[in-house]
């Protein structure tokens, strides 16, 4: 799981389309399972403070939020590679959102 979380996922076709948040384990019968990756901003700001995943899950009702399955996982290396094409995984511009309206206001972060 720590070569996944934070990973940059890379589609096919080289594309960026995000860093991963968070991953969902289901415990089974023949022990833990890797279920889906997560990621967008509410994923990514539960990281940062508890109350402010809670603050924008109640904004955003889940709309910014994606889960790829851990079966459209390619390969695990400096970046978790995908499957398929972008236009395959419906995740939208949500790094560049966490960048605009979440990152630019830590100290540091200045690009």
């Amino acid at each position: 799981m720590r070569d996944i979380v934070d990973g940059q996922l890379r589609t096919r076709e080289g594309r960026r389309i995000g860093r991963v948040a968070d991953v969902e384990v289901e415990w089974t019968s023949r022990g833990l399972f890797l279920r889906d990756m997560t990621l967008g901003p509410e994923a990514h700001a539960s990281r940062v403070s508890g109350r402010l995943g809670t603050l924008l899950h109640r904004l955003f009702g889940g709309r910014k939020e994606h889960r790829i399955p851990i079966s459209e996982v390619e390969e695990i290396g400096p970046n978790v590679m995908l499957k398929q094409t972008a236009d395959s995984y419906d995740v939208g511009n949500a790094d560049d959102w966490i960048r605009d309206h979440i990152f630019r206001f830590i100290p540091g972060s200045e690009k």
